[in-house]
């Protein structure tokens, strides 16, 4: 019975896994439409590479910092927010037409992930008992994947 107590919570964890999964593994995918249908050159296509992961580095620490001040489950939400900020700055940048501010959306997406990730993947190892935690990240890193 007690190992049912965490199974919602990590069918939870593992959409936001795959979220963030989702969020990165697509960028490769976004280069080539870029290029075509904003008309950028491979370099500043590359560069959404760079927005996105940039942030990781960035934003590693001030992640921990906050997880510190408010905890795993709202600096996870907040990490959703600063999502949402993102999609909708997604919507400016393709009314706009601007490769500009589409990087600036995949730089606040990049901050998001980071915070999610940041938060996601200890939480994991303590939702449960802790003789099955290297379990349970694998298979989240599974669905990351």
């Amino acid at each position: 019975m007690k190992e049912n107590k965490f199974i919602v919570p990590m069918v939870f964890l593992a959409f936001m896994f795959f979220t963030c999964g989702f969020a990165l593994g697509i960028n490769s995918l976004l280069v080539p439409v870029l290029k075509v249908s904003l008309s950028v050159s491979s370099m500043e296509a590359y560069m959404l590479i760079g927005a996105t992961f940039l942030p990781f580095l960035i934003f590693g620490y001030p992640a921990g910092l906050l997880i510190s001040k408010i905890g795993y489950k709202r600096t996870m939400a907040s990490a959703f927010a600063m999502f949402a900020i993102a999609f909708g700055v997604f919507i400016l940048s393709a009314e706009a037409k601007s490769f500009v501010i589409f990087l600036l959306a995949s730089f606040i997406c990049g901050m998001a992930n980071t915070f999610l990730q940041a938060a996601i993947n200890p939480y994991v190892t303590i939702l449960g008992p802790t003789e099955s935690a290297a379990k349970r990240i694998s298979i989240m890193g599974m669905i990351n994947k």
